[in-house]
């Protein structure tokens, strides 16, 4: 199999063989290792979290009201830290 590589990944090829890879074979095939073991460690996560979510007991409905009406509550008891970089404090 014949891959092109654009020049900017061809550079980091070139630069990963000067660090010690063997080829442009080497640096291809532990990529590829590397990408799917990423891919296989995202699959586990989402497996995990799905399993959690399943155990976690019954659903409710969403509701968005009443989950605004909740996060304004507790902002208003001052339960909520407010970063002023995305929530500017306003003039009194």
């Amino acid at each position: 199999m014949q891959v092109r590589l654009s020049p900017a990944l061809e550079e980091i090829v070139k630069e990963q063989i000067a660090l010690g890879y063997a080829d442009a074979d080497a640096v291809v095939a532990e990529a590829l290792k590397r990408l799917a073991e990423e891919n296989q460690h995202k699959l586990e996560s989402l497996r995990a979290e799905l399993i959690k979510g399943e155990e976690s007991g019954e659903s409710r409905p969403y509701n968005l009201e009443e989950i605004l009406a909740d996060a304004d509550a507790e902002f208003e008891r001052g339960e909520v830290e407010v970063d002023p970089s995305v929530y500017p404090p306003t003039a009194s």
